[in-house]
C-alpha cells in the first residue's frame, strides 16, 4: 500500500483507502457480520487506527473510506455506532485528513433519507467528515445492468433524480458529499446521456465522485473504462467523464 501511495504521489494522484467487505469478513472460515462470531466493532476501529497511524503522512492519501456499502447490519450493532468508533480511533492518529462515511444499506443516494439519515448524528472531533453515496441507473440501482435501457425503465435524468435526496440531505445539514460509485455500460449511448446529466448536476452542486471501475484486472467488465488495444483506444464512457474533471 505504501508503494502504491508513493507512486500515486509521483503522478499527482490521490487515493482513498477503502475497506471493501460490506461490514463482513471470515472468522475461522465462517462468514460473520460485525457483532457476531467474535467479530467486534473494536476490531474494525483498531484496524483503522493502525492504518491511519501508518499512512497519515502520505500526501497522496485523500481520506479514509471506512467501509464500502455496509448493509443489513445487526440491529444491536448498527452502522452508525460502528462508524463512530472508527472515527474516534482514526482521530487519535490523524486529525487532518477527511473520514469518508459510506451510507447504510448499499449507500443508496436515492434512499438516503430512509436508510442513512441517522448518520447526521456522527461526531468528528476534527469536523472533517465526508458522506459517500452510490448511484446507478438500472431499475434496482444495483449497477448490474442485466437488461436493456428500456427494460431497466431508464430515462435521461434518472441519475439526477436518484441523487437529489442525498444532495438535499447534505444541504439541510451543511455536510459535504461524495459519490463513490456511478457507472454505465458502453453498449447503448443513451446511458451516456444519463451519465452526462448527472455529472453536470454534481458539478453544479460541488460534489465530487469516482467512476466504477477501471484497472486491467477488470478485463471485459461491462462497466469498465480500462483502455482497449494496448491502451490505444478509450472506452466510450471516457468521452463523458473527461468533460467533468472538476466541480464548480
Amino acid at each position: 500500500m505504501k508503494n502504491l501511495l508513493e507512486e500515486a504521489e509521483k503522478r499527482g494522484l490521490q487515493i482513498i483507502p477503502d475497506l471493501h467487505n460490506y461490514g463482513r469478513r471470515k472468522v475461522n472460515g465462517k462468514d460473520c457480520i460485525i457483532g457476531e462470531g467474535g467479530l467486534t466493532i473494536e476490531h474494525l476501529a483498531d484496524f483503522w487506527g493502525k492504518l491511519a497511524s501508518e499512512i497519515k503522512g502520505y500526501p497522496s492519501v485523500y481520506g479514509y473510506g471506512l467501509m464500502n456499502e455496509p448493509h443489513d447490519m445487526l440491529e444491536s450493532v448498527p452502522w452508525t455506532r460502528i462508524a463512530q468508533a472508527c472515527i474516534m480511533e482514526i482521530r487519535k492518529h490523524d486529525t487532518e485528513k477527511p473520514v469518508i462515511v459510506g451510507g447504510n444499506h448499499w449507500s443508496s443516494a436515492e434512499r438516503w433519507l430512509q436508510v442513512s439519515d441517522e448518520l447526521k448524528y456522527l461526531y468528528d472531533p476534527a469536523y472533517n467528515l465526508i458522506f459517500e453515496a452510490h448511484v446507478y441507473f438500472d431499475e434496482d440501482g444495483s449497477g448490474v445492468y442485466r437488461r436493456s435501457y428500456e427494460e431497466e425503465k431508464a430515462h435521461p435524468y434518472i441519475g439526477v433524480e436518484r441523487l437529489r435526496p442525498f444532495v438535499k440531505w447534505l444541504k439541510e445539514n451543511n455536510f459535504r458529499g461524495f459519490v463513490g460509485e456511478y457507472s454505465i455500460p458502453a453498449d447503448d449511448e443513451r446511458w451516456a446521456v444519463c451519465l452526462d446529466h448527472m455529472l453536470s448536476y454534481m458539478r453544479e452542486q460541488g460534489i465530487n465522485g469516482t467512476y466504477w471501475a477501471a484497472g486491467a484486472r477488470w478485463n471485459k467488465y461491462i462497466l469498465g473504462v480500462q483502455p482497449l488495444n494496448n491502451y490505444k483506444e478509450d472506452m466510450p464512457q471516457l468521452h463523458i467523464l473527461s468533460r467533468y474533471l472538476k466541480t464548480d
